[in-house]
């Protein structure tokens, strides 16, 4: 049984591997008699062309004759042979007996001037022959090369042959080459039957040449006798044609229209193939069949080729499977051992994956700790610098009150204090696209020739500012403010990489970005942008440089010259805006900054225009302004400057407190309340107080932008925001602004 089971597989190779050849050969038997029937073809269309093109070239000849004939004014025996020797029909054209010239006659008169005028030319015995019965009839009077049977064909009336007139009335009256049916030659008739045929063009008044001319004159056609055999022969005289036995018929394929037999065709040769040649009005019968030998030249049959192959690989493979069948029985006992060889080995690796991963998770632990140590010490840094001037300014204005000056001077120092301390927030924020934004449709071109006298006055005289503004620019949806922000921190850190001089050059341009460019680089999608970049021509920046460029708190400046969150607030603000912002640097070649805005579109309305820092806008008392805010010394500090401009201030500590105050002072003009508050949020204190009151105005204010706002900083376009922390000014024109809008 065990044996049995051994060979088994063997037996089942073998007997599916006979199968398999015997229907391999079968398949491929037929494929080989379709192959040979192809090419057996292929060789009837080569013949068939060829004699087309043969029969081509004659009727070609013949219009080049006509042509001559046509141009010229008088043209003798002399100028006719000239002719027909620079056409070299020997070499050009064997097979062809020459080509000739036959004349219209009209009349009884033409007839007898035809045979005076070829005398008087040099052509002593020249008589036409037979005589017509009637007229029109047609004389041979010119015909090269002059060979002694072609010289026996001078005056022959084409004319009185039935074959030969229809051929040259058809020519006469389609105006193309005509062919005669099968004939026998003048030229061959002491030699006797050997078929032939011609080919006629119309000449001179034949075919509409101008009155005078030598052509008019001598109205005929343009001819050429051939013999089959000759032109035939000379056609397939090449090699892929010595295999080919041949038959052509003029006409119908019976022994009347033979026109040419290579070789006996055979009866029963069931590859024998037949084809049409229509060329001058006459319809050609061909028949081609293959010669003995056609198919000698081709390999051991292809069907013998598998089966043979098949056989032997079949054994082979069953020689194989028995041997496998013998290995496998050893196989089996070595993957049982190894099987539990294996399960060792795999509770060791799974285990060891275990703890690498251990490790890897305290690796990006530890890596998260230093990036917030770093982020941590650096706000800690910069925040107890300002810290240290507000604080210190203040102690000393508490101590110099009696004297005005130096107390003024310290309180402008520590509200400067206090300005670098919002600013480093807001870069802090921008990084994080947590800052609140106020976007409007921009003129990119307007904001850069804007910005052009500030920013020559921060580049210094060693640094050359150019700017190439595009036509037609798209407009951006943006913070005009932050915008104007990040093109000025770029331009610095441009002057600053250029510390010799060097040139400065913004450029705007409209772009596309496609799917390609998005997929190389993450933070990118494909769309319509507006590009603006910033190039200089300082010492560039090495890629590990480069890659860390964006990092809150990295610099590569000296201590003390730069806080490292320049270019992070742009990075943040740019994809806050729904951008991208590309570095192109390298060591020596300068750096180009480019940040990629999603094209808007609307119609851009004109800056508008800011107050007088000394002439606030200002309120009236009837113009109630209810303030939400969560915290107190906050909330204390805008309620005081909103009365200081004027207004009547209500304020509330939360959104039930606000609703309630709405609800006491009916006639409430403006609402500003903060975003994040405990309880009721700012934008759900929004849509309560609209549902109650309609008409009235809302102003939000947050110190960075919540989760639930959108990606660019706004959580409703209608809403006015008043980014913390403000100026008295600041808040004085955008309450005005929403009071009046």
């Amino acid at each position: 049984m065990t044996v049995l089971k051994r060979l088994f597989s063997p037996l089942l190779v073998l007997v599916i591997g006979l199968l398999a050849t015997i229907a391999a050969s079968l398949i491929v038997g037929r494929t080989e008699e379709e192959r040979r029937e192809e090419r057996f073809a292929a060789l009837a269309d080569g013949v068939a062309s060829t004699i087309r093109d043969e029969l081509e070239d004659q009727r070609l000849v013949l219009r080049g004759l006509a042509a001559f004939f046509h141009a010229s004014e008088e043209i003798g025996p002399i100028e006719f042979r000239d002719y027909v020797n620079r056409l070299r029909l020997p070499q050009n054209h064997p097979g062809t007996l020459g080509i000739g010239f036959s004349l219209a006659i009209r009349n009884e008169a033409e007839w007898r001037q035809t045979r005076e005028r070829m005398r008087a030319a040099g052509v002593t015995n020249f008589q036409p022959w037979p005589e017509p019965k009637s007229f029109p009839a047609s004389t041979i009077i010119l015909i090269e090369p002059a060979s002694p049977a072609n010289r026996r064909a001078l005056g022959f009336n084409m004319f009185g042959e039935p074959s030969r007139r229809a051929a040259m009335t058809r020519a006469k009256a389609t105006g193309v080459a005509s062919m005669s049916a099968k004939v026998q030659l003048v030229q061959d008739r002491r030699s006797g039957p050997n078929p032939g045929f011609l080919i006629y063009v119309p000449v001179g008044r034949e075919a509409g040449a101008r009155p005078g001319t030598a052509a008019e004159r001598n109205g005929g056609w343009a001819y050429s006798p051939l013999r089959a055999e000759d032109i035939i022969k000379a056609a397939l005289a090449r090699p892929e044609f010595e295999k080919a036995r041949i038959r052509l018929f003029d006409g119908e394929a019976n022994a009347a229209n033979l026109l040419y037999e290579s070789a006996d065709l055979g009866a029963g040769d069931h590859l024998t193939t037949e084809r049409t040649i229509d060329f001058g009005g006459r319809h050609w019968l061909l028949q081609v069949s293959p010669a003995d030998g056609f198919f000698a030249d081709e390999p051991l049959s292809l069907g013998w080729a598998v089966a043979i192959g098949g056989l032997l690989l079949t054994l082979l493979l069953a020689a194989l499977a028995a041997q496998q069948s013998l290995a496998r029985a050893r196989t089996e006992q070595e993957v049982r051992r190894a099987t539990a060889e294996l399960r060792r080995t795999n509770s060791e690796l799974i285990e060891t994956s275990r703890a690498r991963e251990e490790a890897e998770a305290q690796l990006r632990q530890s890596q998260k700790l230093e990036a917030i140590g770093q982020l941590t010490g650096g706000i800690a840094h910069d925040f107890n610098n300002m810290l240290a001037v507000v604080l210190g300014n203040l102690d000393m204005a508490t101590r110099r009150r009696d004297d005005p000056e130096r107390l003024s001077r310290a309180l402008s120092h520590a509200q400067e204090g206090a300005r670098r301390a919002a600013e480093l927030t807001q870069r802090l924020l921008a990084f994080g696209r947590q800052q609140p934004l106020v976007p409007r449709l921009l003129d990119p071109n307007r904001l850069v020739r804007g910005m052009s006298e500030l920013l020559r006055r921060t580049l210094g005289e060693q640094v050359r500012l150019e700017t190439v503004l595009a036509g037609e620019l798209w407009p951006v949806e943006a913070d005009a403010g932050q915008l104007e922000n990040a093109l000025l921190n770029l331009a610095i850190n441009a002057r600053d990489a250029m510390p010799g001089g060097g040139t400065l050059t913004i450029r705007t341009s409209n772009r596309q970005l496609d799917q390609a460019y998005a997929a190389g680089h993450e933070d990118a999608a494909a769309g319509d942008y507006v590009s603006i970049a910033v190039t200089d021509t300082g010492t560039g920046m090495p890629p590990d440089v480069a890659a860390r460029a964006f990092d809150p708190f990295f610099t590569t400046k000296e201590v003390g010259k730069g806080t490292g969150l320049g270019l992070s607030m742009v990075f943040g603000f740019v994809r806050q805006s729904g951008g991208h912002l590309n570095i192109d640097s390298a060591p020596g070649k300068g750096t180009t900054m480019t940040l990629f805005l999603p094209r808007a579109h609307g119609a851009v309305v004109g800056d508008e225009p800011t107050a007088e820092p000394n002439a606030l806008p200002r309120g009236t008392a009837d113009e109630i302004i209810i303030v939400a805010e969560d915290q107190e010394d906050v909330r204390t500090t805008t309620v005081e400057n909103l009365r200081e401009l004027g207004y009547t201030v209500v304020h509330a500590a939360g959104g039930t407190e606000a609703l309630e105050a709405l609800a006491r002072h009916g006639g409430a003009s403006l609402l500003l309340t903060d975003i994040v508050m405990p309880g009721m949020s700012g934008p759900e204190l929004a849509r309560v107080a609209r549902q109650q009151f309609p008409g009235l105005r809302i102003v939000y204010t947050t110190g960075y932008a919540p989760d639930n706002m959108a990606d660019d900083g706004r959580l409703d376009p209608d809403v006015p925001m008043l980014p913390k922390p403000f100026t008295l000014a600041q808040l004085a024109t955008c309450i005005r602004q929403a009071l009046d809008g």
